[in-house]
């Protein structure tokens, strides 16, 4: 929450918490996939959240593994209440923080996490501005707690 807070004020939008009252959860989730082969990533942008949504994606994980897929990276509704609820569980699947992508599909607002097979060595990449730096304390933070 405070690393998106603080990206959004690094572009210069204002914004507030939101209080969440009742949250009706679908049966089914609602999400799309690319892959791209020659890249070796894949991308799941979330339509939405249904009381599936963990044991699908850990399907899809799955069916990813042997087909040269090095990166998944999974775009999580800001606009939906339900977005903070599955961050843990994502984390749990190796799901680090990737990033904010404002105004991305449809005018909305989406948090990016990715999985990336094969070690992170986060320690070479050199920053400038105070918020890529924090940015990559928060991936830092991420990837110790991922490997616990």
């Amino acid at each position: 929450k405070n690393i998106l807070k603080s990206i959004f004020k690094n572009i210069g939008i204002q914004v507030k918490d939101k209080k969440i009252n009742n949250y009706h959860l679908s049966t089914n989730s609602n999400f799309k996939i690319e892959i791209n082969y020659k890249f070796g990533n894949t991308c799941i942008k979330v339509e939405e959240y249904g009381n599936d949504f963990i044991d699908r994606v850990q399907k899809k994980l799955k069916s990813l593994i042997g087909k040269n897929i090095k990166t998944v990276y999974i775009d999580l509704p800001l606009h939906n209440p339900h977005t903070k609820v599955v961050i843990e569980d994502l984390n749990k699947l190796g799901f680090l923080f990737s990033g904010l992508m404002p105004i991305f599909y449809k005018e909305k607002d989406y948090l990016r996490l990715q999985k990336v097979s094969g070690k992170l060595e986060i320690q070479h990449i050199s920053l400038l501005s105070d918020i890529s730096k924090k940015i990559k304390r928060q991936i830092q933070k991420d990837i110790l707690w991922i490997t616990k």
